[in-house]
């Protein structure tokens, strides 16, 4: 905890001095150790293994780091989509959207089971965080991930009942609505006296066409993601125009303040 927040401590002082057009280089090379501000190095990357840090842990959460499939008896997690089974697992205790489409029809699974998209995703790299977790009939999660963009479509007979049924009868040829303009924006005090609400945010996310989406990348393909977002942003100029700050074990080496 205290390394957090020395770290935290020094981005907030460097981005002063930034400010000021102050030089940071010295600060940065006499950060207190413990605060990492480099790319790795050479030899560390990429990692053939678990940090240190990593293997302090208990060996259920270990076995979620790292590329392979989450594979843990203790907790019940055992469906790999690189081993399916030939019948679908026994859901008569599971609570989730995606089981709720599966024991509706099981002959689902059947048909899909044995597809696969062009970038190599089966139905189990969809369908295993609803298998591996049971989930709880008041705690309703979808159940169901896409590994890359083609999964929607190829696996729609399963995507398309659990979108719907999470968003309340959303059609598979139902239109987002849109609304760009700021001046619609509502301007209503969340909570005018200030009693309640300490922090707020608006979260937003994109994906980039011809990669894998989370569920299925891997290491490298997640660092080419890096270095093509960063080579676009770059490009940026006038008020958008700005540096990229890599986090520690970044392989980039594209121009920025400290790389």
């Amino acid at each position: 905890m205290n390394i957090f927040i020395e770290g935290v401590a020094n981005f907030i002082r460097w981005e002063e001095m930034l400010e000021k057009k102050e030089d940071i280089e010295a600060e940065i090379a006499s950060a207190k150790p413990g605060v990492e501000c480099t790319g790795a190095s050479a030899e560390s990357y990429p990692p053939t293994g678990l940090s240190a840090n990593v293997k302090t842990l208990p060996e259920w959460i270990q076995l979620g780091c790292g590329e392979a499939e989450y594979n843990c008896p203790e907790k019940g997690a055992t469906f790999l989509a690189a081993n399916m089974p030939a019948t679908l697992p026994d859901l008569k205790d599971h609570n989730n959207y995606l089981t709720d489409v599966l024991k509706a029809d099981p002959t689902i699974y059947d048909r899909l089971k044995d597809k696969k998209t062009s970038m190599g995703v089966n139905l189990g790299h969809c369908i295993k965080t609803g298998i591996d977790n049971k989930g709880h009939p008041m705690i309703k999660t979808c159940g169901v991930v896409a590994g890359d963009e083609e999964s929607w479509t190829l696996f729609a007979e399963v995507m398309d009942k659990v979108v719907s049924a999470r968003h309340g009868g959303y059609a598979p040829d139902a239109k987002h609505p849109t609304d760009m303009n700021p001046d619609n924006i509502s301007t209503r005090k969340i909570d005018p006296e200030n009693k309640y609400v300490l922090t707020s945010r608006c979260r937003t996310g994109r994906s980039v066409r011809g990669f894998p989406l989370p569920p299925c990348n891997s290491f490298q393909q997640r660092r080419d993601i890096e270095d093509c977002l960063v080579k676009g942003l770059l490009k940026l100029d006038g008020e958008l125009k700005g540096d990229y700050f890599p986090l520690a074990g970044s392989p980039l080496t594209l121009p920025s303040p400290w790389v």
